[in-house]
């Protein structure tokens, strides 16, 4: 018998008495109509898919329902790296991650380990790689499927029956959902299965991926770094146009148009000139522009191309006379130019341009931030040549820093003509002999011809016997050079055996001539790189025998700074009796004349003290470039059986830390240096003590630090004291640069610079980090790790500066 069907909803009810229906409501006599949806849909069972039934992806957001059970999923990685450069975001927690480009539309597993639906179907930006869909079913079509001819409608079947299966499925389904759920996540880069993909990022056809013979060892893909180094410059633009917390968008600016300029692409480099000038806030920056001018004019040298050397030059040469006396930029423009016009044959004009340069030697903060800034110079063309910094203990004892950082610039070009045009340029013999050795030194390294080498010598000969002997004796400082070593022992010889002055007496101070040390210091300066010669020589007998004589020449002007400093601490204590002295030996007894005698010989007192505590840093700087030439042991072995005076005089007080400076900085540990010995140690009467004195001890520390954990971080130490900003400086950059080139974290080197509170300290060690790192292949970490180590925009710009250099760095070692 056929039952009654509701006049409103029309599904058949069971009961034959019922006055309305179950389902809607409606009175079954259609006197009353049927309830509201949600009425009706709280009374009616839910509807039951097919358990076959497939979504589209459009449907199923999470591709829950699309999700291997069975097999190997590819796990993203989380930062691009070599064979996973395709960037796919997880639909369920937005994390992105990294694939190969054939894996787009595949599954893949979230790179975020704690993501409550890992697998996903990997679709990449800008490509449609979803399967067609499918035509949506119904619900009814999903159960029975088509309906036979001559069966009933569904409307006709039982309701029970219907709503019972699709509950059962329903309640399946949902168990089988929670327990995936529940399955915990990957918790590290697993052994995926990735034999099916081909990881070459040039493959645009995954289809014929998947059928291609997969290579055992496959060729790696090469890197075009120039790309990857575009790419950065367009970072760094958008870097240089942020306002807040830019120290200097000018500066910037500079650096992306250099970065334009050294990949090749002139004319974006003008246009981020131009806009240098715009955003320069009125200052006058246009300086800002002479050394990439010059490097362009290096490069056209090279290339032959006189024509547009000459242009560039001009352009730069235009510029100098704006060139200002203070910033790292004024000194580096200004050393760049000076060795252009060298090249150029107007060496007094370089002359001129550089004395216009010079700060006042006398005055300790404006020749700090000199020596500072023509460090940073020549580490920077160091670096660009493959080459480490010097120690900042060897520039810092130029006696004119920017006289020699010109000469060194052209050796580091090679071009040795100019180079020794320049060193016989020099008029100050102390200043001439730095710059022949600095040139002869470039030119060891570079294993210049003979030729080249005789004619540096023979131009040295002309300057000072000495400067000669120093020449020579760096020269020999190669292992294959035993006769130039042979040569540079009889010109050692022939320069006058000196012994430490005698303290003299009253009349002398008072009637003698001041002294003049600098004979004694290029003597002392010959004798140094002779010491060095005879280590690689492996003549130790010569190197023990030359270290007391640096100090005998050193010291033949002016007497041990352990009698001066006796001498002091007598007029300090007791005036009296010291002015009772001078009357008695100059028997006087008008004491106008006793009080003209006594104050005549306090000044001589005074002005000798205080040359021989320049003499002695001078001396200091000498021993720790011998260390930093690997003559520890030497050095030790002197200071351990000294009879010369040597010791007493390197032990007065903590400025002897320079050595174990100089040690550690050599990767060694000289602990003994910094034990104090009360028997030795005189301190500084009268006088102000030398800066270095001041900062020995932090230096010290710093360096104790470095050498137990191989990190920079111990240069935050040198930021506790305030003295010479330059020289510290220069030490956290140099520590910056040892531990850069020996990193296996970038995380750490940057957490590192990121310990530093000073803001330009950390744009100083920024770039030469993280070009270091990119050379040593880890520029794909650089980025992340920025957040802390660059807190400004202008930190930002001049790391990503120094990855772009990194990448040059690498595009030249693979030419």
């Amino acid at each position: 018998m056929d039952l009654p069907t509701c006049p409103a909803c029309g599904q058949s009810v069971l009961d034959d008495d019922a006055q309305e229906c179950p389902f809607c409501g409606a009175a079954m006599d259609g006197s009353r109509p049927a309830k509201t949806a949600s009425d009706a849909k709280k009374a009616q069972p839910p509807a039951k898919p097919k358990a076959e039934s497939k979504s589209r992806p459009d449907d199923d957001p999470f591709a829950i329902a699309q999700q291997p059970t069975g097999q190997k999923v590819l796990q993203c990685a989380p930062k691009p790296m070599k064979g996973r450069l395709t960037k796919v975001v997880c639909p369920m927690c937005d994390t992105p991650g990294f694939i190969p480009k054939a894996a787009a539309g595949r599954q893949v597993k979230c790179a975020n380990r704690e993501c409550m639906v890992p697998v996903f179907t990997a679709t990449v930006p800008g490509s449609d790689t979803r399967p067609a869909p499918k035509a949506p079913a119904r619900v009814s079509e999903d159960v029975a499927g088509r309906p036979k001819a001559g069966a009933k409608s569904p409307s006709e079947k039982k309701p029970l029956v219907l709503y019972g299966i699709v509950g059962a499925v329903l309640l399946a389904g949902t168990l089988g959902l929670v327990a995936f759920l529940k399955k915990p996540g990957t918790t590290e880069l697993g052994p995926a299965d990735m034999s099916q993909f081909n990881f070459s990022d040039g493959d645009d056809d995954p289809a014929q991926t998947e059928t291609a013979p997969v290579k055992e060892n496959p060729e790696p893909a090469a890197t075009d770094y120039p790309a990857r180094a575009a790419e950065l410059v367009e970072t760094m633009i958008q870097t240089a146009r942020v306002n807040s917390g830019n120290r200097d968008k000018a500066f910037c600016r500079r650096l992306t148009g250099d970065a334009f300029r050294r990949l090749g692409l002139p004319d974006k480099a003008e246009a981020e000139f131009a806009q240098m000038a715009k955003v320069s806030s009125k200052r006058d920056t246009a300086y800002y522009r002479i050394s990439p001018l010059i490097a362009d004019f290096w490069k056209q040298v090279a290339a032959g191309d006189q024509s547009a050397a000459d242009q560039h030059f001009a352009a730069a040469k235009a510029l100098g006379s704006e060139i200002p006396k203070t910033g790292s930029i004024a000194v580096e423009s200004g050393i760049a130019l000076a060795a252009a016009m060298v090249e150029t044959g107007d060496a007094a004009g370089a002359v001129t341009l550089v004395e216009g340069q010079q700060r006042d030697a006398t005055v300790v903060s404006q020749i700090d931030a000199i020596r500072h800034g023509v460090w940073s110079a020549t580490g920077q063309m160091l670096r660009d040549a493959g080459q480490a910094s010097l120690s900042p203990l060897e520039v810092f004892a130029w006696h004119e820093p920017l006289f020699t950082a010109v000469g060194m610039e052209l050796a580091v070009r090679q071009r040795w003509t100019a180079a020794t045009a320049w060193a016989s340029a020099m008029t100050d013999p102390l200043t001439a002999s730095d710059t022949f050795a600095a040139i002869a030194q470039q030119m060891v390294a570079a294993n210049a011809p003979a030729e080249v080498q005789q004619s540096l010598l023979a131009a040295s000969q002309q300057s000072h016997p000495a400067v000669a002997a120093r020449t020579q004796s760096v020269l020999a400082q190669s292992a294959d050079a035993a006769a130039a070593f042979e040569a540079a022992k009889a010109a050692v010889a022939s320069l006058s055996a000196e012994k430490p002055a005698a303290m003299p007496g009253v009349d002398d101070l008072i009637n003698g001539r001041a002294p003049n040390p600098a004979d004694g210091r290029l003597n002392a300066e010959a004798l140094t790189d002779f010491v060095i010669a005879a280590i690689v020589n492996k003549d130790t007998a010569a190197a023990e025998s030359g270290l007391p004589q640096i100090f005998g020449a050193l010291s033949s002007q002016i007497p041990p700074t352990v009698l001066l400093r006796q001498a002091c601490r007598q007029l300090e204590k007791d005036e009296d009796g010291v002015k009772d002295r001078v009357a008695q030996e100059l028997s006087l007894s008008n004491e106008n004349r006793i009080r003209t005698s006594f104050l005549a010989y306090r000044r001589s007192i005074d002005q000798l003290a205080g040359m021989a505590e320049e003499r002695r840093l001078a001396m200091l700087h000498l021993l720790s470039r011998v260390i930093d030439r690997g003559g520890l042991a030497a050095v030790k072995q002197v200071l351990e059986s000294d009879l010369s005076g040597l010791k007493q005089e390197v032990r007065l007080d903590e400025l002897k830390g320079l050595l174990f400076v100089a040690a550690a900085a050599d990767g060694q540990a000289y602990p003994e240096i910094t034990i104090d010995d009360p028997q030795l140690a005189v301190p500084v009467s009268r006088l102000e003590p030398l800066p270095e004195i001041k900062i020995a001890g932090v230096l010290v520390q710093a360096w104790q630090q470095f050498l137990k954990s191989s990190s920079s971080t111990a240069a935050t130490q040198l930021e506790a004291v305030p003295e010479l900003p330059g020289l510290r400086t220069s030490m956290a950059a140099f520590m910056t640069e040892q531990s850069s080139r020996k990193a296996t974290s970038v995380k750490a080197q940057m957490d590192a610079i990121a310990a530093l509170q000073d803001d330009l300290w950390r744009e100083e060690c920024l770039p030469i980090a993280t070009r270091l790192l990119t050379r040593q292949g880890m520029q794909d970490e650089i980025q992340p790790a920025l957040i802390e180590a660059a807190r400004t925009p202008t930190q930002k710009e001049v790391a990503l500066y120094g990855i772009v250099l990194g990448l040059e760095d690498l595009q030249a070692a693979e030419k």
